[in-house]
């Protein structure tokens, strides 16, 4: 707006045209012009300027379903795989207990399996924590529990084991 009429003036005097009322007209003219293309410039920019924001936000936002997605689908089939390995620990440690569970290879290598079957849970926990940061936070706790029960129970069954074997 600050060069546009200076320049437009000495463009239309070099013309020869002198006349107040053209003069007037033509300011008018450049004005309404100026306004109207300054209006549609800023309306296209701002439609511009919202599919960008809508693209980037789609682009963001899908990675961010996905994670979750899969998040609840893993610790949907930790909750599906954890009672197996777990229950069948807590019979054979039962059993060995109360005398009605040989302590003998077989029961020992069972319970070895389980607990590998609980330490490979825990570490694909781990694992997903640290390709994802963000479920850190999340099953960092979860995972940091898993470990937690399944040591003991591994140093105990192997004790149990070897005292059921010497007896």
């Amino acid at each position: 707006m600050l060069v546009g009429p200076g320049l437009f003036h000495h463009h239309l005097a070099e013309t020869g045209e002198d006349s107040p009322t053209v003069l007037q007209h033509v300011d008018q003219a450049f004005a309404t012009s100026f306004a109207i293309s300054l209006f549609i410039a800023t309306g296209l920019s701002l439609v511009a300027a919202f599919l960008v924001s809508w693209f980037i936000v789609r682009r963001v936002a899908q990675p961010v379903a996905d994670s979750e997605s899969s998040r609840s689908r893993l610790l949907s089939d930790l909750a599906h795989e954890l009672p197996t390995p777990l229950a069948t620990l807590v019979v054979y440690v039962d059993g060995l207990k109360d005398g009605v569970v040989a302590g003998d290879a077989h029961s020992h290598a069972t319970m070895r399996e389980q607990i590998g079957r609980l330490r490979r849970l825990s570490d694909d926990l781990r694992h997903k924590a640290s390709v994802h940061p963000s479920w850190a936070t999340r099953t960092g706790s979860l995972v940091a529990s898993l470990a937690n029960e399944i040591e003991p129970f591994d140093g105990g069954c192997s004790a149990l084991c070897a005292e059921q074997l010497s007896a």
